[in-house]
């Protein structure tokens, strides 16, 4: 009698399983969330953490490859880059938004070439590079700062800004040799 009415329950608990599992208790894959930040909070978290890995990849090279005045600012970038990109991973997983792991194209070829190159050379183009890069971040996050929809991204867009800020005084005053 036992084995029959668990026979005759299980029909009914199975579907109730089911949906405790993809509403309160473990989440199935198919009922995975969604995210609810608009394209252009998107495509922030996008470009901003692609040029944060830019920053901390070519702050690595510097801080092997430069002189003494770019090494210091490699590690600099290195460290401030890594805790940004940090933040911006946590929100963006907040958001169910899983930002890019690796360089773009470009921020790639950059590398390559930054990687090539030796001494004073090295020095010039990495500062050069920085320069352009810092230039449009700074733009970038000014934009996020002014329009994003996402409350968190706003903020650390405006609390970021004046780290870019700094770096590009830095870089501007950095004497390429």
């Amino acid at each position: 009698m036992r084995f029959h009415t668990a026979v005759c329950l299980l029909p009914l608990l199975l579907p109730a399983t089911a949906y405790a599992q993809s509403v309160g208790g473990i989440p199935d894959a198919a009922a995975s969330p969604q995210s609810t930040l608009s394209m252009a909070d998107k495509n922030f978290i996008d470009q901003a953490a692609t040029a944060g890995l830019a920053e901390v990849q070519n702050g690595n090279l510097a801080s092997t490859k430069g002189d003494a005045q770019v090494k210091k600012i490699g590690f600099m970038m290195v460290a401030d880059h890594t805790a940004m990109n940090d933040k911006l991973q946590t929100i963006a997983q907040a958001n169910n938004v899983t930002p890019p792991t690796t360089l773009n194209p470009a921020d790639q070829k950059i590398a390559s070439k930054l990687g090539t190159k030796q001494g004073a050379a090295f020095d010039s183009d990495y500062l050069a590079e920085e320069k352009q890069a810092h230039v449009k971040a700074i733009a970038l996050f000014k934009q996020e700062a002014a329009s994003g929809q996402n409350p968190a991204l706003k903020t650390f867009a405006q609390t970021s800004l004046p780290v870019l800020t700094h770096h590009l005084t830095v870089i501007e005053n950095a004497d390429p040799n």
